[in-house]
This record gives C-alpha cells, structure tokens and sequence, in this order.
C-alpha cells in the first residue's frame, strides 16, 4: 500500500472516529425548542384513548379507511407522554397548511449541552406522505431524505422491504383547519407485517432478558400454584399470604443470589399469576409444561379487602419493573382518568393510592443499596398487608368527569397535588419503606 492510500485508509478512519463525536455537538443544544406541554386533564385521556382505538381500527380493516386527529387530541397525547417521559416536552400545531411539531428532550447535565430538539412535519398530499424539512438540533434533511431514512430503518426492522409497504398504506394526507385525515389504503399485508415484528421483537426479548431470567421467574410462578394446591382458597384472603410466602424464598435464595433480582423474579410472578399472563410478552415463557394448563385461583384474592385494589398494586409494581417511574404513573393516572371521562368507576383516588404503592413497592423491592434486603426482612413470613399497603379511609373515589374537574381542573394543579401528597405521607409511613 501506497503513502497516499495509507493516508487516505488513516483519514477515513479518523473520520468514521470523529463523525459520532461532532454530530453530538450538532444536535445538542443550549436552549429548548419547547419548554413545556398542556397539563393532562380528564378529558384528555378519553382523546388518546379515542385515537387509540381509530388506529386499532385502521390496522385491521380489510378496506379502506381513515385516521382523524384534531391538534388537540394529539397534544393531548403529547401532555400523556410527558407524564410517562418527564424530561420530554412538545406541542403539535395543525392548519390547512400542514402539521408541525416540535418536541424537546432535557439531558442530564453535561459539557455538550442540555436539550435536544426535533422539528419537523407533515404537508397535505394525495400521493402519501410528505414531510417538510426536518431539524434534529442544527441537522437539517428535507422531506424526501426524511422519508427514505424512515423507510430504510423500517425496511430493517421489518425485513423484505415491508418497511415501504408501511408507509405507503398510507395515501394521502388531507388538512383542515385544525385537523387532520390520514386515507389509508386496505393492506392487509401491513398486519402481517406487525405481527412479524411483534415475533422479532419477542426474540429479542428472549436473547436479552432486560426483566431477569424466565428459569428463575418460574420458580416464584411454582411456588405460588404449590401454595394454591396446599391450601385453596375458601374465603377471602389478602395478597399479603401470597407475598410474605414468596419473599420468605427470596430472602433464602438471597443468601446465594443478589436480592434486587430475586424479589424482582417474585414481583412479576405474581403479576403473572394474579394480574395478567400478557405479561409474559415482557419477561419470556414462564408458564411451560404443566404451568400453562393450571388455572389460578384468583377471584378471592384481595388488598383492602377489594379485589381491584390488588390488582392495581401488584400491576403498578410489574409496569415499575418494565417501564421507568415516570411511565408507571402515566399508565395509573391514565387508567383513572379515563374511568372520569368515559363512565366508568370514575375517578378514584383510592385506586391512585394503590397504584402509587405498588410503584414504591417495586422501587423498594429493587433497590440494591439495602432496600431489597429491607423489604425481605419486613415480608418474610408476614401475612400483614399493613406493612406495605396504606390505609385508604378519606380518599375520594367513583368521581365523574364533571366532579373531578370541578375539584381537580389539572393533574398539575393545587388540589390534586395535595391529594397526592397526602397518599406519599400515607406510603411513606408504612414500615416496607421506613429504610427508603
């Protein structure tokens, strides 16, 4: 090789270095595109839930169809997301020209800056979709570009080329004032699609194991239906027999093993047995073999003597497991706030409370700095559910829309908060946390 190629191979190489480190410079910023979004409020969440559904809709449909969003509707989305991501903020803006939406991310503190910002959008079109310029910090790609990166890294994900197949079931996209109508092409291959990358997705899962080790779930899953085999249940009985059971084997397992995993594994086999097998999508096959035939006695199973209660909490503690605290409370609030919206229970406060119990629980639970070996010691063996659960006299429940909003306009407000407040102090106290 030659001084000239060996300079030219050293200079690529340089830059293949170098180009990750500069584009950071690019897209990190000093000052935030968006600084805040709506505050969620009871309406809202019938709106995502709304929107929810058209897309389930439209994702099955074996015509054509259509997706209609106002602006308000999707940033309502946006304040749900935020609860979930407290460092994301954005807003979404729609006229007859098109849609623009901006959306910020705070980073943790670093030389590079604070925020990064994502600007872009969608233009009316009746040949599918456009996108305007989009901006990642100071990188900039037209529409076109934009659109072929996103079929690329769906081409990827999808494999086959049905990345294209996606996007082009969609064929055009109207505006009017502040809506937006999205005219989608049947596609039947485009539900094939996700369910393939649902099975890629789930391999993944499988090989990276982010929620711990389905053998060791299993374990904690065995002994729940051996307890249930021994002892059936005849009468009402509180989760707390079942959880002082499991983490007396986590703490003995705990002599051998870390015990942040270990009462982790007992977490989500209880959210397995007692809340939803769904979750196996998450952790990978727990109930194999005889497991998957045995149907568990879950009906009589209670927190407060009331059965939702205690699925609230034991949920609450997986989706803490799954997802971050933030994202956690969103999902909580969430459901609560669409039982105001769409005649339901209506909001309840007391469901809140076990919600937020469950999220401590979870956090306590997992702790490796002591925690966890604190919760072993307050559980193990102990069928008081006083120890983790709060009391819940006082709390409001069963508010319909128009009553919680009178009370309680934002989720941000005053009112609400010191409703929440009080349900930490409640949590607080209970001897579980008294390390934390």
């Amino acid at each position: 090789m030659g001084k000239f190629s060996k300079r030219l191979l050293g200079l690529l190489i340089l830059i293949l270095f170098l180009s990750p480190v500069a584009a950071l410079f690019w897209v990190v910023e000093d000052q935030p595109a968006s600084r805040q979004v709506s505050p969620l409020r009871v309406a809202d969440a019938h709106q995502v839930h709304a929107l929810a559904h058209q897309f389930s809709h439209a994702l099955s449909a074996e015509r054509a169809t259509t997706i209609t969003a106002k602006e308000h509707e999707l940033n309502s989305l946006m304040a749900w997301l935020a609860r979930g991501i407290p460092r994301l903020s954005g807003q979404v803006n729609i006229t007859s020209a098109g849609l623009n939406a901006v959306l910020t991310l705070s980073l943790p503190s670093n030389l590079l800056g604070d925020y990064v910002n994502l600007r872009g959008g969608l233009k009316p079109s009746i040949t599918g979709l456009q996108f305007t310029r989009v901006a990642l910090g100071q990188l900039e790609l037209n529409g076109d570009i934009t659109l072929f990166l996103l079929r690329s890294m769906l081409n990827i994900v999808l494999g086959n080329g049905h990345g294209a197949t996606l996007l082009e079931a969609v064929r055009a996209v109207i505006f009017r004032g502040e809506e937006m109508t999205l005219y989608l092409r049947s596609t039947p291959e485009v539900k094939a699609q996700l369910a393939q990358l649902a099975g890629r997705l789930e391999k993944i899962r499988d090989k990276v194991a982010l929620l711990g080790d389905p053998d060791i779930i299993r374990i904690y899953y065995t002994q729940l239906v051996e307890i249930q085999r021994r002892h059936p249940v005849q009468k009402p009985v509180s989760l707390a027999h079942y959880i002082g059971a499991l983490f007396q084997l986590a703490r003995e397992r705990s002599r051998v093993g870390e015990a942040a995993a270990e009462n982790q594994a007992a977490i989500l086999a209880l959210a397995i047995y007692f809340g939803d097998a769904r979750l196996e999508r998450l952790t990978g096959p727990v109930r194999t073999g005889v497991l998957r035939t045995y149907l568990p006695q879950r009906g009589r199973v209670h927190l407060a003597n009331r059965r939702d209660l205690m699925l609230h909490f034991i949920l609450s503690a997986a989706l803490k497991i799954a997802a971050d605290k933030g994202m956690a409370m969103a999902i909580g609030e969430f459901k609560e706030l669409l039982d105001a919206a769409s005649g339901g229970s209506g909001y309840s406060f007391v469901d809140l409370a076990a919600d937020r119990a469950g999220i401590r629980f979870a956090e306590q639970a997992t702790d490796p700095s002591g925690g966890a070996e604190w919760l072993q010691k307050q559980l193990a063996g102990n069928t008081d559910e006083a120890v983790f659960f709060p009391k819940i006299a006082g709390l409001p429940e069963g508010l319909t829309k128009q009553q919680f909003t009178e009370q309680f306009p934002t989720v941000e407000s005053p009112a609400y908060q010191a409703m929440v407040e009080e349900i930490d102090r409640r949590i607080g106290r209970l001897p579980a946390y008294a390390s934390g």
